[in-house]
């Protein structure tokens, strides 16, 4: 009787124990998997670059861009506004730059900032060339634009980040009187200013 007492508590005692680790386990595997699903989510937030290839550039501040996570995108480049095409000669001066730059780059890095799309469901980013394998200019094709004054400055909404950059380059180039700022023949109209300008003369045209 004695023995069979003492096996029946040790079974017990060992039934106790296989309870106990298998909810230390699953609690284990609980916080594992918590854990697992943070580092995820963080990732996905922090996660505001993109890579691919161009496939069009319809103008100075516009490509399309072949990417492996989003597809074929539509871009507008962030702070700047290049001169419409119909603003000769600086609408295709802006985008024969971009495309000569472009041309030089297998692929290109894009950066989105705090709105990642607009009105018009265009991916919102700044736009950096490869310089070699896998690595990337620092300078933002929307920078040199400016730098080169071939754009204006043009913060959409809370997408800031380079804004401080993006004023000096500008205020540069119109010191220099480059391009677009050029006193004779820059232009009349800011891009802005011209689409305005454009819409009102189509809306009393079909009036």
């Amino acid at each position: 009787m004695l023995v069979l007492l003492l096996i029946t508590n040790l079974r017990k005692s060992l039934n106790k124990n296989r309870f106990l680790l298998n909810s230390f386990k699953i609690e284990l595997m609980k916080k594992y998997f918590i854990l697992f699903l943070s580092i995820f989510f963080l990732s996905s937030c922090k996660s505001n670059n993109f890579y691919g290839t161009i496939t069009a550039i319809p103008d100075g501040d516009t490509v399309k861009v072949k990417t492996k996570k989003l597809g074929i995108v539509r871009v507008r480049l962030l702070g700047i506004d290049c001169p419409e095409i119909k603003q000769e000669p600086w609408g295709k001066i802006a985008k024969e730059f971009l495309e000569e730059e472009l041309n030089n780059s297998n692929k290109i890095k894009l950066e989105t900032d705090l709105v990642k799309r607009d009105k018009y469901g265009r991916l919102l980013a700044y736009i950096y060339t490869e310089k070699d394998k896998n690595h990337y200019e620092k300078t933002s094709l929307n920078e040199k634009l400016l730098k080169e004054g071939l754009a204006e400055l043009f913060i959409i909404g809370d997408n800031d980040k380079y804004a401080v950059r993006f004023k000096e380059a500008e205020a540069k180039a119109k010191q220099a009187k480059i391009n677009i700022w050029d006193e004779e023949n820059g232009t009349k109209y800011s891009p802005y200013e011209f689409r305005k300008r454009s819409k009102r003369k189509k809306r009393m045209k079909n009036e």
